[in-house]
C-alpha cells in the first residue's frame, strides 16, 4: 500500500501499489491529489560488492620469475635469466608494497612472483657456479 496525503487538507489516503502515479479525489475536501509511484524493491538499491582485483605488478613478477626459472637451468644462459628474475623480484616487491599500502587483499600474486624470482636467481648462480667450477666450460 502507498500512503500519501492531500496537499490541501492533509487527509491521509492509501492506494494499492499498482495504482501509484494515478490521480485521486480526496474524500475529505474533493481536491485531486496524485499518488506517488511505487518505491523500487529494496534489492535494487543494494550496492554491488567490490570485485577484488589482481595486482598487475604481481602478474609481471610471476611471469618474469617463471621465464627466469626455465633459463636458470641452462648453464651460463641462466645468468641472463637472473637479470629477468631480478626485475621480477623488483616487480613483486613493488606489487606487495602497493597492495599493502592500498589496503587490498590481493597479495598472493606479488608474493608468488617474488619467491619464484628469488629462487630463479639462486638456481642460476648455483648451476652456473657448479659448471664453471667443474671445468666443463674449457
Amino acid at each position: 500500500m502507498i500512503n500519501f496525503s492531500c496537499p490541501r487538507c492533509h487527509h491521509v489516503m492509501s492506494v494499492h501499489e499498482s495504482q501509484g502515479g494515478g490521480s485521486f479525489s480526496c474524500p475529505s475536501c474533493g481536491n485531486v491529489a496524485v499518488a506517488p509511484a511505487a518505491a523500487a524493491p529494496a534489492s535494487a538499491t543494494v550496492p554491488q560488492a567490490r570485485i577484488k582485483g589482481t595486482s598487475g605488478l604481481g602478474v609481471a613478477a610471476l611471469v618474469l620469475g617463471l621465464i627466469a626459472a626455465v633459463l636458470a637451468l641452462i648453464p651460463v644462459v641462466g645468468l641472463f635469466g637472473a637479470v629477468l628474475a631480478a626485475l621480477g623480484a623488483i616487480f613483486g616487491f613493488a606489487g606487495l608494497i602497493g597492495a599493502a599500502a592500498g589496503g587490498r587483499k590481493g597479495v598472493g600474486m606479488p608474493i608468488a612472483g617474488l619467491l619464484v624470482s628469488l629462487s630463479a636467481i639462486a638456481v642460476a648462480i648455483l648451476i652456473t657456479g657448479v659448471v664453471i667450477d667443474s671445468g666443463l666450460l674449457r
